[in-house]
């Protein structure tokens, strides 16, 4: 693939402007000021030799002067019209390089603070200044599949890959008309092609209309842009997960509960809320008879039985310690009890495996609170649910600690 290089007014000028900006001289063809002059001169000279009268020696001269400056005249005018038009596409040139800028911009002052999905919204605005676009999409490369993914969708979404499939591949910008005009634009991560940009122009643009080096451009503006914010999500993602069972932490729960929390206050009727929070009973005889890994492997076990019990909607984060947080949207009390119910149904019988001689059965303690019987706001809520679980702990029957003999005597 050739080098990409960035769309400037000069190199696309061409040649309608002085590199310093001056405009071209009135007659860009002087050949053809010099052809009227000299079939002027020769007319006037073969009349004058000729055996004519004066009197149509004088009419065929004013014939000659006043067909000289029709000449001129129209030779003038579409000078002026060139002028004007040359004016015009360095005014549409420079518009255009503003715009392929501020995505440069963009890239470089918020590209680590916009998200994906924002810092695409931000490039297609721009594009859709400069193309006719009637569909801009953004293809991942997946890691494991080494084949296109599309995760942005600025417009009508498209059902076909194949040009964003071979673009890649290819490793150069595509372009065809089939059965309207695409353009696919490879983005350079170093050497590899980490994406793809495809644009679906509307159906009257025509393939002399697209500008190459504008293509190439285009996917050397964009490229940063992109990166960047795919590093911030990954940045942020990593801040707002557990690392030992790959959940949401903490601070993303208070996220999810507060937004959760104004919706119902918005709409009481319509939109109950539950929360729950959970924990695995003696975590720390766990930890202390068999070891933190092993107490590692009991939250990634807790944690996926929980998952599985809760429903789509439902949003489960892991707190400090073996604590699990969990927001239930729309649901009811009689609607938590029956997912509670159903979390208990799944632990019960199941085991962990320790080793090869010992297994672990892990039971949980549970609280909820309900928006509005329980509290209005989210410290209120996760307060009452944590009281909850506590009290579920002190209703357990007490433990029998079973001695030696000698020592019971």
């Amino acid at each position: 693939m050739p080098v990409p290089r960035h769309y400037d007014l000069m190199t696309k000028s061409n040649d309608r402007l002085h590199p310093s900006g001056a405009k071209l001289p009135l007659f860009p063809f002087p050949l053809s000021g010099a052809a009227v002059s000299l079939a002027a001169i020769l007319a006037a000279f073969v009349l004058a030799n000729s055996t004519l009268a004066l009197i149509d020696k004088i009419a065929g001269f004013a014939g000659i002067v006043a067909a000289y400056i029709s000449v001129y005249a129209i030779l003038g005018r579409q000078a002026s019209r060139r002028a004007i038009n040359s004016d015009v596409e360095a005014e549409r040139v420079r518009e255009t390089e503003l715009r392929l800028r501020s995505i440069e911009e963009a890239g470089e002052c918020f590209g680590g603070v916009l998200s994906p999905t924002d810092a695409f919204r931000l490039a297609a605005s721009r594009l859709r200044e400069m193309l006719r676009c009637r569909t801009l999409e953004l293809y991942i490369i997946d890691e494991a599949s080494k084949d296109v993914v599309c995760v942005e969708v600025d417009g009508p979404a498209s059902a076909d890959t194949g040009l964003a499939r071979r673009s890649f591949l290819a490793r150069e910008i595509l372009v065809e008309s089939n059965p309207v005009m695409a353009a696919a634009i490879p983005l350079f991560r170093g050497m590899d092609v980490f994406g793809v940009l495809l644009i679906d122009f509307e159906a009257d643009t025509s393939h002399e209309a697209l500008d190459r080096s504008l293509l190439e451009s285009i996917g050397c503006r964009l490229t940063p842009l992109v990166l960047n914010s795919m590093a911030s999500a990954r940045s942020q993602a990593k801040a707002l997960n557990d690392l030992t069972t790959n959940l949401p932490n903490e601070r993303a729960f208070h996220m999810v509960l507060e937004s959760q929390v104004a919706e119902s206050q918005r709409n009481r009727s319509a939109r109950p809320l539950t929360i729950l929070t959970l924990d695995i009973k003696d975590f720390a005889e766990i930890n202390s008879r068999f070891g933190h890994a092993a107490g590692d492997r009991a939250l990634a076990f807790a944690s996926d039985l929980i998952r599985d019990c809760l429903r789509q909607m439902d949003f489960i984060a892991k707190a400090n310690d073996d604590e699990f947080l969990a927001v239930l949207p729309t649901a009811t009390r009689e609607i938590s009890h029956d997912i509670v119910a159903r979390i208990h149904t799944a632990f019960f019988g199941r085991k962990l495996r320790i080793n090869d001689r010992e297994s672990l059965e892990v039971q949980l303690n549970v609280g909820w609170a309900c928006f509005g019987t329980d509290g209005e706001t989210p410290v209120q809520l996760l307060d009452m649910a944590r009281v909850r679980r506590k009290q579920s702990k002190s209703m357990e029957p007490p433990k029998i600690i079973m001695f030696p003999q000698e020592y019971a005597n």
